[in-house]
């Protein structure tokens, strides 16, 4: 069955964002969409050694995941790290990190009916009706849908995901007991998968400077992050999609 992936091949922490005297928590916060469904994944980042408890200079462990979907279908993800470091418990940092992810994916499910809005230049289009249109568009329409899918999550970030996890972050600040809050987002960003794309093989690296909001923390966490992404060629005889079975759906 064709798989669209995205692989992590190597994360290193340039720099933590948690200050010096303490260590990084990190969860990697993933929302896959397929068309116009939307699957979630939450997982912690460890280091070789296989500890979350991470520091400066760390070089953490691949990770890799997929969907299955055919490969007419837009496929995007919106991926995220954040440090949950103050939260002292294991338990609570996951069940914090995943609720994250989840408001996440409820933020960024509508976008691609939206961007079909904006370049089929129609309204309120069905589901099945724009992913005919889509599927098999020519490339300076894809390239369009590519860009509106893009500046919508970028106002996404900017608009509603950011303030969504400062307000995560701030209400944990009255449990602190005078550590700084270095809680919050590490970095983000987003791949698209446009229809038959990529054919072959897509490598990535990107050196990463995350925001830092409490001076108490030291300097910005900065992450270099090799990745690729990639489509299996094998197409699925009835058409369609099938979800990732590991993944969270949209309700």
């Amino acid at each position: 069955m064709p798989r669209a992936y995205l692989s992590f091949d190597r994360f290193e922490i340039l720099n933590q964002k948690t200050d010096t005297k303490h260590s990084d928590n990190d969860w990697l916060c993933m929302v896959w969409t397929v068309n116009d469904k939307a699957y979630s994944k939450t997982v912690p980042l460890v280091n070789q050694a296989g500890s979350q408890v991470l520091h400066s200079g760390d070089v953490l462990r691949p990770f890799s995941d997929y969907v299955i979907c055919d490969s007419r279908d837009t496929v995007t993800v919106t991926y995220m790290v954040i440090n949950l470091s103050a939260i002292e418990s294991w338990g609570d940092q996951a069940a914090k990190a995943s609720e994250f992810t989840e408001q996440v994916l409820r933020l960024v499910a509508p976008i691609y009916l939206l961007a079909a809005q904006v370049v089929l230049g129609v309204m309120a289009p069905g589901a099945e009706l724009v992913f005919e249109k889509l599927a098999g568009a020519a490339q300076p329409l894809l390239d369009k849908l590519s860009g509106a899918i893009g500046d919508l999550l970028d106002t996404a970030f900017q608009d509603a995901i950011t303030p969504l996890l400062k307000e995560i972050v701030d209400a944990i600040e009255e449990f602190l007991g005078g550590r700084p809050n270095c809680n919050g987002e590490v970095f983000h960003d987003y791949v698209i998968f446009l229809p038959h794309q990529p054919a072959k093989e897509l490598r990535i690296s990107k050196t990463y400077a995350g925001p830092q909001n409490n001076s108490n923390c030291g300097n910005a966490p900065h992450t270099k992050v090799d990745l690729h992404m990639h489509r299996s060629l094998v197409e699925l005889p009835w058409g369609g999609w099938v979800p990732d079975p590991g993944a969270v759906a949209a309700p």
